[in-house]
């Protein structure tokens, strides 16, 4: 085999030896680079489940449910209870003018928090309708939407309602259910004043 030497025909095995030790070495090593990627990504994708999961477990979500057509002083009344995980905080109406907190802290502030469990805040229109206390007898309604945050202040939820009868039936529904990103809360940056005074 090796008529040169025995030294040349070590050298030739020894180049054979190595090439095939390196090609091996590549083959192992893209192996386990296409594992390692297999897994972050794997982890990756159990990490963002993990994160809206856990954001959908505290989202505030509201009813409202129609308690009357309205009293001598003001029009229907409605009470707005969480039934959500999460707290809703800054509860407030997009039409403060037509709409009013019947707890009068909360309508002096013009926004309520409603925790899970806890009783119902009570809202109404402030306007009495012509019929008193009484549904209307034609077909009519009104929209309203109350906006809402979830407690760590990151997203702003905004639910539409129609209040309303049609065909002598009166309805309360959600006609659109919105959620809007906001940006965390920062802290205010105080500038100290500089220069003469």
């Amino acid at each position: 085999m090796c008529e040169t030497g025995i030294v040349q025909c070590l050298s030739a095995w020894t180049t054979v030896i190595s090439a095939l030790a390196t090609v091996i070495l590549v083959a192992v090593t893209g192996y386990y680079a296409y594992q390692t990627r297999k897994l972050v990504t794997i982890e990756a994708q159990r990490s963002k489940f993990e994160a809206e999961r856990s954001e959908l477990e505290s989202r505030p979500y509201l009813e409202v449910h129609l308690m009357n057509w309205g009293e001598e002083t003001r029009g229907p009344s409605f009470e707005v209870v969480n039934v959500g995980t999460g707290p809703a905080v800054r509860v407030r109406f997009d039409n403060p003018q037509d709409l009013m907190w019947l707890d009068s802290s909360d309508n002096i502030q013009g926004f309520t928090t409603l925790a899970t469990g806890l009783p119902p805040a009570l809202f109404a229109f402030r306007q009495r309708l012509a019929t008193g206390a009484q549904p209307p007898t034609t077909d009519w309604s009104s929209e309203f939407r109350l906006r809402y945050n979830d407690a760590a202040g990151f997203h702003e939820f905004a639910d539409k309602w129609r209040l309303g009868v049609d065909h002598g039936a009166s309805y309360l529904v959600r006609v659109n259910a919105t959620t809007l990103k906001t940006k965390s809360l920062e802290s205010e940056d105080y500038v100290v004043r500089q220069g003469p005074q």
